[in-house]
């Protein structure tokens, strides 16, 4: 948890402050070619670290829920639930099912 508030600071605040266990440019790195694997540019959108971070979790856990994924990544659920909803209406992943025992499909795969 502490290394999400700390990647969470860096972003915001600018300058990283050196940590010898986990450097943020190395996370940033490590998310882009995980998600470039997985999901490519087929979009033909930016996105960003977040989005990029949620994406790849409903990629791997389609069950996952909001606050499952705000857990993970350090983000507010209201902040997962906006990304979600953009996600939808860009047509970049679909809901199966019911809310609570549906899954999540990514059409990018």
């Amino acid at each position: 948890m502490l290394n999400e508030i700390y990647k969470t600071l860096i972003e915001h605040q600018g300058e990283p402050i050196t940590n010898a266990q986990n450097k943020p440019s190395e996370n940033k790195a490590e998310i882009d070619r995980a998600f470039d694997e997985k999901i490519g540019k087929k979009f033909g959108v930016k996105f960003g670290v977040n989005e990029k971070m949620v994406l790849l979790l409903l990629s791997e856990t389609p069950t996952m829920t909001a606050a499952e994924i705000a857990e993970r990544t350090g983000l507010s659920k209201r902040g997962v639930e906006k990304h979600i909803k953009k996600f939808r209406d860009m047509g970049i992943i679909s809901r199966i099912g019911s809310d609570k025992g549906g899954h999540w499909i990514v059409n990018a795969e």
